[in-house]
Formats: C-alpha cells, structure tokens, sequence
C-alpha cells in the first residue's frame, strides 16, 4: 500500500509575469508641447487658410486673398491611477518584494491605458483605406492575406503623399528639430499581431532589413517607409443589427460577457429589459455597455470582473440605422456573439482599425509622467501606494492629415 508522508511546499524565487503590450506612444507622438503646460492646463494652436498664387497682369489689380487662422487646443485632463495597499506586516512576511512588484504591475496598466487613448486617435485620420483601396468592395473592412498585406503599405503611403505628407525623413527645413515632428520625421504602422502574421507569411524567404531597433517601443521592421509596431493596444468597432424586437432569452456576447435580453428584468448580472420594441431594446443594451456597475430598472449591473471585461468599450444605439455600434480602445479586437432570433439581426461588421502616419502626427502632453506616490494607512501598518499619470491628448489639423485609418475585418479572428 502507498505511504503518506507530509512534504514541505517551496515558494518559488519569483511571481509569474503579468503581460501588457508594450505601448508605441513613446516612440511615435510629438511631445513638442510640454515645456509649455509646465503649468497650466490647455496649449492653443492656431491653423491657418491654404494660399494659392494667382495670375499678375500689368496695370490691373490682384486680388487680396483672405487670410483666416482657428485655434485648436490641447487641454490635460486625462488622468489615470491605479492604487492599492501594501501592509507592512505582509511586506515582512512575504517572499517577495511586494511594492515594488504591484508598482511595476500597475505602471503597465497605466501605460496600456494611455496608449489605447493614443491609439483611438485613428478615429482621427482625415485619410481611410478599406478593401476598395486593395481590390475589394469600396465600404468594406479589408479581409487580409498575404496577396493583399503589402498593398495597405503602398496605399497609405499613396494618401498620405496626395497630401504632400513626406515619411522618407526629409525634414521640413522650417519645422524644428525636436521629439517626432510633423513635417519629414518618417512613418509609422501600429500593426495587430494577426495583421503582423499575415505581413511576416507574406514576406517569407524575402530578404528583410530589422536593423537594431528590433523590440524597441514594440519596433518589428520597416516597409515602404512606414515603421511598423506590434500591439495589442488597438481600437476596434463592431456594429450589431437590431432591427426586431428581441425574444425573451436572446444574447449578446461582447469580450466574453452574456448580455441577456428579457421581459422581466429580474436580478441576473447582464439582464437587459426588452421593452416590447427594437429601439427600446438596442438602447437598453447600449446603456448598460456604457455603465456595466449600475443596477437600472433597464438593465442589471454586470458582476465586478465581467465589469472588467468592458473596461474602455463603450456603445451607440443608432436607432434610425437599427443598429448598435460598439468600439473599444486598448484591444485591438474584440471576440463577438449573438442568438438573436431575427435572422438578419447578427454582427454586420467587426473592424480592428490600425493607425498608420507620419509620426508626431498626435500630439501629447505627459504633464506629469507615470509616478508613483505612497501615504500610511491610517490606524493601520503599511501603505497606500498610488501609481498615477496626467496627460492630454490631440490630433490637430496638421495632424489628421498625416494619419491613415486601416480598416481591417476581425470577424474571423479568435
């Protein structure tokens, strides 16, 4: 017969690594502001009408252009924390450094959070390539393979150069040297992994140049121009048809959170009450998506960690279009479902937007970077300990003409 014996358990030397994108902010948007918002809190900067030459005839007259500037501004407002607590009693006894293990953790999801904001700034480009722009249907995500990858490149940079956008890294004699500026600073590509893969197939047994910057700010490799980074940190937009009147039990999935349509709004987690009507419904839906914490007499509050699940998705109910639009910042893409009974009311189209430009087209104030502060816990031993960030955010003018929106279909991917 098998003995019993007791056995010492060992802790290991260290804890397991919780993964975040790297972000690619750092590396791509103009910083040329922060000396400015040293204090204060909004930058303005004009922009001005284009001027065109005309014809000088002798004798006679020309004619005054009108000159008209408008001001945009950059105002710091967004600000993101991530605190906890350390007792010092659980400092002593742990293997593990504690504070310094959960500051780095959640410096990461700070940084994940700003650059999600940076990167919904595709939302931005005055410029958007679709599947008419590689040989598909014009309105269309693009779906992406390896016969057709290459060519989002060449289109990009076809309209950022109908724009006069140079990304070879010429730079603008009259624009100053500084931290990623407009005006000749070279191009960037933020690229999903799936987009990544089918970019690396397409360019399998090519000779390709990585050089040393391979792994920096989520660097890969250069194309056309265009500096190309991996992230996961990317907008996506989906758009769920519901033009009927759901049925008592259909759902909608989003991300893995069950969002349940009823008659009755009862107390389950995700309920979201019908209305007798599709509009009824679809705003519903919308609002709970939007306030995942809070309980209405429309829609039961989901539970803390499928709250979690929704952070940075927000939705809109379009009611003459009988759709809901849902996006979401810092993903990349977003996993979808439905039962809905009506045939025709399913996901129309599930879009992972990759931002590609000439970098500096953003611009970012980081006007106080990611930090962390630490007080005593009142009548208590240990710390709070709180990371934080202030910054703000703009796409100006100048700006939205060098981005590109690079709709891409994620409906297939999991």
């Amino acid at each position: 017969m098998a003995n019993t014996h007791v056995f010492e358990t060992k802790m290991s030397d260290r804890m397991q690594v919780t993964r975040y994108s790297t972000p690619v902010y750092v590396a791509q948007a103009s910083f040329e502001e922060r000396a400015k918002l040293v204090m204060g809190q909004p930058v303005t900067r004009p922009y001005t009408t284009r001027l065109y030459e005309q014809d000088y005839i002798r004798g006679t007259d020309m004619s005054m252009q009108t000159l008209t500037e408008t001001n945009e501004t950059l105002t710091v407002t967004s600000a993101k924390a991530s605190p906890f607590a350390i007792d010092s009693l659980d400092a002593v006894q742990s293997n593990f450094a504690l504070m310094q293990q959960y500051s780095d953790k959640a410096m990461r999801a700070i940084n994940k959070a700003v650059d999600a904001d940076y990167l919904s700034e595709v939302a931005s480009a005055t410029n958007s390539i679709d599947a008419g722009d590689v040989g598909g249907s014009s309105g269309s995500p693009i779906t992406l393979d390896t016969t057709n990858v290459l060519d989002v490149y060449g289109a990009a940079l076809r309209k950022l150069s109908l724009r006069d956008i140079d990304i070879t890294g010429m730079q603008d004699p009259r624009v100053q040297a500084g931290n990623l500026k407009p005006g000749g600073q070279g191009g960037f590509a933020n690229l999903n992994p799936y987009f990544a893969e089918k970019l690396t197939l397409s360019l399998s047994g090519r000779e390709t140049v990585d050089g040393d910057l391979v792994g920096n700010n989520g660097y890969k490799s250069t194309y056309f121009g265009f500096d190309s980074y991996i992230t996961t940190n990317g907008y996506w937009i989906g758009v769920l048809g519901i033009a009927t009147t759901p049925t008592n039990g259909d759902t909608v999935i989003i991300n893995g959170v069950t969002f349940t349509f009823v008659t009755v709004i009862g107390t389950t987690a995700g309920n979201v009450l019908i209305g007798g009507a599709a509009d009824v419904a679809n705003t519903n839906l919308a609002a709970l998506i939007n306030a995942p914490g809070t309980t209405t007499a429309n829609g039961v509050a989901l539970s803390a960690a499928n709250q979690l699940l929704m952070k940075r998705i927000t939705a809109t109910a379009d009611l003459s279009a009988n759709t809901c639009t849902v996006a979401a910042k810092g993903y990349g893409y977003v996993v979808t479902s439905e039962t809905l009974t009506a045939a025709a009311d399913v996901w129309n189209t599930e879009s992972s937007y990759q931002m590609f430009g000439e970098k500096g087209a953003v611009d970012m104030v980081l006007q106080v970077k990611p930090s962390v502060e630490t007080s005593p816990i009142p009548l208590q031993l240990g710390s709070y300990v709180k990371p934080y960030v202030l910054y703000g955010k703009k796409t100006f003018v100048e700006g939205a003409d060098a981005l590109v929106s690079v709709r891409i279909n994620s409906a297939s991917w999991v």
